[in-house]
């Protein structure tokens, strides 16, 4: 493999009774809903920040609606 390090290949194997995505981000309807849910379950950042990103996930949310009404 030295000699031809592009040729590596990574397996990755996922647990099959697992559900694919934890259930209270899967339940969340809205991006705002899935980010809140992650944040429950890994921290939530500083309220600043809280704000900032979640206006940013309006600004991208309504280019996304905007574009497919183009």
């Amino acid at each position: 493999m030295a000699a031809y390090p592009t040729e590596l290949k990574v397996k990755i194997e996922h647990d099959a009774d697992l559900p694919a995505e934890p259930a209270p981000i899967a339940a969340a309807r809205s991006a705002e809903e899935k980010l809140r849910a992650y944040w429950a379950m890994k921290g939530t950042p500083p309220a600043d920040r809280q704000e900032r990103l979640l206006a940013k996930l309006a600004e991208v949310e309504k280019a996304v609606l905007s574009s497919r009404e183009s």
